[in-house]
């Protein structure tokens, strides 16, 4: 894979950007850090609020790394009544989510283990990594890895379970970012 400085990463997430951090967002953080330009794909938004459409959030935390909120014009529960048409949908959808954005992204780094943005909707050029940091409790789970170029995971037991997918796949241990361990002083007790 090249290096990873100078790329526009997207980032899909299952996790909303917040205050509270899981691996997704640190991952977002060190890529932004690392010279890249990174999209944090939050979920779609679905409680009543002002914000309609696609909204790209800047300069969140660092420079280079931006956040989009995004809401569908179409109801979220079909993707559990009748996933084809949710699809359909989520294809056009995505492409206005790619087109909001300054740069077609170089890599596409997906940690969305229920199917919801399928690799098929995004540029062929584009590098495709899938990885589930969470057990795959089912087939949409499996599915989701399908179009990935590369696999990534926190054990190789979950790495086991997409053997089916004939593409590289790395164990990479839970790591402990320099943003985590700034926020707290570790000082033995008195």
């Amino acid at each position: 894979m090249p290096a990873l400085k100078n790329k526009t990463i997207l980032i899909l997430s299952p996790q909303s950007w917040g205050k509270m951090f899981v691996s997704k967002h640190h991952y977002a953080v060190e890529l932004a850090r690392n010279g890249n330009t990174v999209y944090f794909l939050n979920p779609p938004e679905q409680e009543k609020n002002d914000r309609t459409g696609i909204d790209i959030e800047s300069n969140v935390l660092h420079p280079g790394l931006f956040i989009i909120h995004h809401r569908l014009s179409f109801p979220y529960n079909l993707k559990f009544r009748f996933k084809p048409l949710f699809h359909f949908l989520m294809k056009g959808h995505i492409k206005k989510l790619l087109h909001a954005l300054e740069h077609e992204p170089d890599i596409i780094w997906s940690f969305d283990l229920g199917n919801l943005y399928p690799f098929r909707f995004f540029p062929k050029k584009a590098i495709k990594i899938f990885h589930p940091v969470d057990e795959p409790l089912n087939k949409t789970a499996l599915h989701s890895a399908r179009g990935a170029q590369f696999i990534f995971s926190v054990t190789r037991e979950i790495l086991e379970k997409y053997s089916a997918f004939s593409v590289p796949k790395h164990f990479i241990n839970h790591g402990v970012s320099e943003v985590f361990l700034k926020q707290y002083s570790f000082k033995r007790p008195a």
